[in-house]
């Protein structure tokens, strides 16, 4: 294969906001595997050393990592999909369609060695309403979609942490995923998503009891804040009759 698409996604276990996934497309000039399993090959790429799974690296590195990828015009794409459409769809689902999407993208996929980081399931027979949807809220009129049998697949636990492709993936998805939420920060400091960027961290889970109603939140995944709350409410009931 002449190249290497590495995908991974960002996000996936928030209560609030998108989830993120990012490819990122390496040529054979580039080491396959990150420096801690391929370290010979690092001798002509000393600047690309230090990445791994963007969850081990700091926010200067990480920002390093999508400042590379752009100064070196390294091809790249990012799609998200809405936390309104992942409780309409499901995480699943949401997810196995952005791969879909990003691996039709590319027009390299079919000489490529294609590597997603956990188990997501493929889809080979789109429903095309959820594709048009997912497509429109990215700005994307049309794609040529591509079979999903006719390409390299290799779905891998911790890829993001094995492959440079994936890993470089890994970081420009979380820089985009993680600015996007200190925006959202500005607007709903409450939260304090500048911080816990939508994880449920304790901060976030009270906050989210007091705004259960906030437009950003994954409302498929709170029920167990609504259940507690319930219960709380309960014994609030029996202490006072």
């Amino acid at each position: 294969m002449k190249y290497t698409l590495g995908i991974d996604e960002v996000g996936r276990g928030c209560l609030a906001g998108p989830v993120y996934m990012a490819s990122v497309l390496l040529d054979n000039s580039y080491p396959r595997y990150c420096d801690h399993l391929q370290k010979d090959n690092y001798l002509e790429h000393r600047e690309l050393v230090y990445i791994r799974d963007s969850k081990k690296l700091s926010l200067v590195r990480r920002n390093a990592v999508l400042n590379m990828v752009t100064e070196k015009q390294i091809y790249h794409q990012i799609i998200h999909v809405s936390n309104s459409l992942i409780d309409k769809y499901g995480m699943g689902i949401c997810l196995s369609y952005i791969i879909l999407i990003l691996i039709s993208l590319c027009q390299n996929s079919n000489e490529s060695q294609i590597i997603i980081d956990g188990q997501i399931t493929l889809i080979r027979e789109p429903n095309k309403n959820i594709l048009s949807t997912i497509l429109k809220e990215n700005n994307i009129k049309s794609i040529k979609i591509i079979d999903i049998d006719t390409v390299n697949i290799l779905r891998e636990n911790k890829a993001d942490d094995n492959y440079l492709s994936v890993a470089i993936a890994s970081s420009v998805a979380k820089v985009i995923r993680d600015n996007l939420m200190n925006e959202l920060h500005l607007n709903y400091p409450e939260f304090g998503w500048n911080q816990n960027k939508g994880y449920g961290t304790v901060k976030n889970r009270e906050a989210i009891k007091k705004h259960l109603d906030n437009q950003y939140l994954r409302q498929s995944y709170l029920d167990n804040i609504r259940a507690s709350l319930k219960a709380g409410h309960q014994a609030i009931k029996i202490l006072l009759f």
